[in-house]
């Protein structure tokens, strides 16, 4: 395995006496740019602010059409995605309307035969049952020809979603995306429950964020889960859920949490991520992703109990799926090492399961360092999942090559796409020949720390004081500290399955009490709960 560089944002070395003097805890927050007062105060009391919502583009429009629509008692269609987000989103909307007195629906397409996103097979399906306005969430932005066959049977459309749009915005009542170009919006990182939520507020004309008390659970996880920057309104959001989610009314998930072992007054961040986040995203990569719809409706205990256990046990079989696609790779990649030389990494199986090959996918990258895509199918049409290392966008990679695609989207760290196996060679030579025209030097990952430390600053009162900077997450990870000048003494084994190590430090002759603990120290670390 290759060793990532440091880089060291604030040195607390002999030599540096203003950042000597700092204590750990004002030395990381400098580190984050948070040296003046004012700014620290605001970001450890989670006191960021919440948006006005009409501020988004189109809020106006959405606003008009849905309220047309409740109140002349228009059949209404919550149309989601199958992850985490998308799931969350649609249970925000859809309960929201439903206690609006709206004529309400949702659907959300399989990942196995349908696919991402709107699609036209499901149009014409709504158009027969009665439906008359289409809000789509966490998706819909890029689905211009679907929207333009909603309008051509007579059905609105009002999209909701965060991922950024093409080149044509779709011909729709309105799209409301932050990340359009003549968004005012101050804040364009939200997930798509976020924008969700913000429909919702204008809807209410809530601009104090009260909504928050009903659907703050609901948005710490989608947030969390989405890998949005966790700064701004989004911290504001998280930090309020996570109150909400550790006494929730929502009986599913507080069942979920129940059945996966969770205290709820220890959930946090990382519990979101790596027992919450993946279990409802299991739903909607291996089985029905109207189970985590129902268990984040149902309000029966026993209907929570039965669709919680139906879900972990799809966690297990998500946790098999990945393993045999692991021994795959390391048989290909044992077979032509050769391919680990190129600047992007892109391996096939016929076999593996489409639901997980975007974890795998995140794992390879945190293993080999580089941009990574995995491609599966059997017939004539194979999809996949990319991800990416900081600094080389993988949608931009996929995207230079169009014209060979079926369809493809996504963000700068990650995407998904689906091509004709016939189209797949000069495609992955497009991807090679795009990353060393535009990437002479491709973009390696740094190991960001924080902060330099003594052994002696190791105590409970600077974790606690660290623990101030919660919620984690994307682009607010746990401090990283460095211990400079220590030596690796003994190492052994630990964990059931030997995958976790125990370290023992030397520093100036001594041992250094403790040790270190060196978790997931195998082949390929876990990836997280993210979408994908």
């Amino acid at each position: 395995m290759e060793f990532m560089p440091w880089r060291i944002a604030v040195s607390r070395k002999d030599g540096t006496p203003d950042a000597a003097a700092a204590g750990l805890f004002s030395a990381v927050l400098k580190a984050r740019g948070l040296e003046e007062p004012e700014a620290a105060r605001a970001f450890l009391e989670e006191a960021g602010p919440l948006y006005d919502p009409m501020l988004l583009p189109d809020m106006d429009k959405a606003v008009e059409r849905v309220r047309r629509a409740i109140d002349g008692g228009e059949k209404i269609l919550v149309y989601g995605d199958y992850d985490c987000d998308g799931v969350t989103a649609t249970v925000l909307l859809y309960d929201y309307l439903e206690n609006a007195g709206a004529d309400v629906l949702y659907y959300i397409p399989e990942r196995e035969g349908e696919g991402y996103g709107l699609n036209q097979a499901v149009i014409h399906r709504m158009k027969e049952a009665g439906v008359q306005l289409i809000i789509t969430v966490d998706n819909g932005v890029t689905a211009v020809e679907e929207i333009a066959c909603a309008a051509a049977q007579g059905m609105d459309v009002v999209v909701t979603d965060h991922h950024r749009p093409g080149e044509v915005l779709p011909d729709a009542a309105a799209v409301v995306d932050p990340h359009r170009q003549d968004s005012v919006y101050p804040f364009p990182d939200l997930c798509g429950a976020g924008v969700a939520f913000k429909l919702i507020c204008a809807l209410e004309g809530d601009t104090e964020g009260m909504l928050l008390e009903h659907y703050g659970d609901l948005l710490a996880i989608s947030t969390v889960a989405d890998m949005v920057p966790l700064q701004g309104e989004n911290r504001r959001l998280v930090g309020a859920g996570l109150a909400l989610l550790r006494e929730s009314e929502n009986t599913g998930l507080r069942i979920l949490m129940k059945r996966s072992g969770l205290e709820p007054h220890r959930v946090d961040s990382e519990r979101i991520a790596f027992d919450i986040a993946p279990r409802l995203n299991v739903a909607g990569r291996i089985g029905s992703v109207d189970e985590a719809v129902e268990l984040l409706l149902c309000q029966s205990e026993n209907e929570a109990w039965e669709l919680a256990e139906r879900i972990c046990a799809l966690n297990d079989r998500r946790k098999e799926l990945e393993g045999e696609i692991i021994r795959d790779i390391q048989q290909i990649l044992a077979g032509d090492p050769c391919l680990l030389e190129r600047r992007v990494l892109v391996l096939c199986g016929k076999r593996w399961h489409q639901g997980v090959v975007g974890i795998i996918a995140a794992r390879l990258v945190e293993r080999y360092k580089k941009p990574c895509i995995l491609l599966s199918g059997m017939d004539e049409e194979m999809r996949g999942s990319a991800r990416s290392v900081e600094g080389f966008s993988i949608v931009e990679a996929i995207r230079s090559k169009q014209e060979l695609l079926i369809k493809c989207g996504g963000h700068p760290m990650a995407a998904g796409l689906s091509i004709e196996r016939k189209n797949l060679l000069e495609f992955l030579q497009g991807v090679e020949d795009y990353a060393r025209e535009n990437y002479p030097v491709m973009p390696v990952p740094t190991l960001k720390v924080d902060t330099t430390m003594q052994p002696g600053e190791i105590t409970l009162e600077n974790i606690r004081q660290l623990d101030r900077l919660e919620p984690f997450g994307c682009e607010n990870p746990r401090p990283v500290l460095a211990l400079l000048g220590v030596r690796l003494g003994k190492i052994a084994p630990m964990g059931k399955e030997k995958n976790h190590l125990r370290l023992t430090l030397e520093q100036g002759g001594g041992l250094l009490p403790g040790g270190a603990v060196w978790r997931w120290a195998g082949e390929l670390p876990p990836g997280g709960g993210g979408a994908g």
